[in-house]
């Protein structure tokens, strides 16, 4: 599970969860200030497509509600894909989530943050050019990518760059585990709105 504060007192919660059987789907749920769950008893499903979603992330979407982030296994690789869940724990976007990134190759490790509009600003770790680099997307309050398709690259350095993490007050900084001199360091970077 991955866990997040609401920003009134209480918390919102995402996991991947085998119910179903045969494969992971992402389930949501918001827990009250004195620690009510406010949805769907024993969670929402925030993508049950029947294919692999696994590793979501959690953040508020300022509104009350959640935006979950997750590796999504749908067109045969790892690509990313995101879902916005009102304060009355219902699906806002699109059924089974927006692709946030879809091209080939694997994207995983997502971490997320929000933009305080109902948006937010999503990074991982992408294979597209054969090793690790970092790449990263804003969405909108509509669900919308706002950078360019297939995301702005952060980090395409040699060898590999790994499991990026995001914080920040309405714009982002994101840092990652990098290897281009040999060993594992750390570097980090800042985004604005214009990607």
């Amino acid at each position: 599970p991955v866990i997040r504060y609401d920003g009134l007192g209480g918390a919102l919660i995402a996991w991947q969860d085998a119910r179903f059987g045969g494969h992971y789907g992402i389930f949501a749920q918001g827990i009250d200030k004195v620690g009510s769950p406010m949805w769907t008893s024993n969670g929402y499903p925030v993508c049950t497509v029947g294919t692999q979603a696994q590793n979501p992330t959690i953040t508020d979407d300022a509104r009350g509600g959640a935006i979950i982030a997750w590796e999504d296994l749908r067109n045969g690789n790892s690509d990313i894909y995101i879902q916005n869940i009102d304060n009355g724990g219902v699906t806002v976007w699109t059924a089974n989530g927006v692709a946030v990134c879809t091209v080939t190759n694997d994207q995983v490790k997502p971490t997320i943050m929000s933009d305080t509009l109902g948006g937010a600003y999503i990074a991982w770790q992408d294979s597209r050019f054969g090793n690790n680099d970092i790449f990263a997307q804003y969405i909108d309050g509509n669900g919308l990518n706002l950078w360019s398709s297939g995301g702005i690259a952060l980090c395409t350095a040699s060898l590999s760059q790994i499991n990026p993490q995001s914080a920040g007050i309405n714009l982002p900084n994101f840092t990652w585990t990098d290897s281009r001199n040999g060993v594992s360091d750390i570097y980090a970077q800042g985004a604005d709105a214009l990607g």
